[in-house]
């Protein structure tokens, strides 16, 4: 998958759906943004297990 830039988002054409929650809930407040506007959003497999409620074959997969 394609890497998206801040920038990018900004000036494209195309959309993305994005849960609101990744923006307004305080626990996704600690988000990395790096200085080419790369945005990272740091979770552990086992923890995105539990919250898509998925086996780790399939959220390697996705």
């Amino acid at each position: 998958m394609k890497r998206i830039t801040a920038s990018q988002y900004q000036i494209s054409e195309h959309y993305y759906k994005l849960p609101k929650l990744l923006f307004e809930s305080e626990r996704y407040k600690n988000m990395k943004l790096e200085v080419d506007g790369a945005i990272y959003l740091i979770y552990s497999n086992s923890n995105l297990m539990a919250l898509l409620g998925c086996s780790k074959s399939k959220l390697l997969s996705m």
